[in-house]
């Protein structure tokens, strides 16, 4: 196989433009793009966590085995739940494209198309876009664990938001 054409394997987790379109008025970005990636600091705990959980897992399902099915099937489940709540932290963020956006947190998902969003609004310290008079706060915060420490991404990240709904 071509190496140019190889996608990473977990590819869905780091959405990217497609580099081989071509790029005229009449193109539609329609995968979507996270807003604003993840910083080293969220990919260190998220790492740390998928290696802890799967060593974890291993000596859990090791140590039920002689245990008997009780034990087996709530080790099962714990690994289970662990492993979704972990699934979930990867994709947790702000996602945009050119039909709208989708708002991913850990236990909600929002999303709608840019020409529902009327406004912007920074309310302490959050982005938020505004929908027919509700308030949707995003992930991008002064606080967030991609932005933590870095005003620039933070700005960024707004004015990257900012663009894909006045573009819209």
């Amino acid at each position: 196989m071509n190496r140019e054409n190889q996608r990473p394997l977990l590819a869905f987790l780091w959405p990217q433009a497609d580099r081989n379109a071509e790029v005229d008025d009449n193109y539609r970005q329609v995968r979507l793009i996270r807003v604003p990636n993840r910083s080293w600091v969220r990919l260190a705990f998220l790492l740390v966590a998928s290696v802890g959980l799967v060593t974890l897992a291993g000596s859990a399902l090791l140590a039920g085995l002689g245990a008997g099915l009780v034990i087996a099937f709530l080790n099962s489940a714990a690994i289970a739940s662990a492993t979704l709540a972990l699934l979930r932290g990867w994709t947790v963020g702000t996602y945009v494209n050119d039909a709208g956006f989708v708002i991913r947190r850990f236990w909600s998902t929002r999303s709608g198309p840019w020409s529902a969003v009327s406004d912007l609004v920074f309310e302490r310290d959050r982005l938020l876009l505004v929908l027919a008079g509700e308030r949707i706060p995003t992930t991008v915060s002064r606080w967030s664990a991609d932005i933590l420490g870095n005003e620039g991404r933070y700005h960024q990240a707004a004015d990257v938001i900012d663009r894909w709904l006045r573009q819209r």
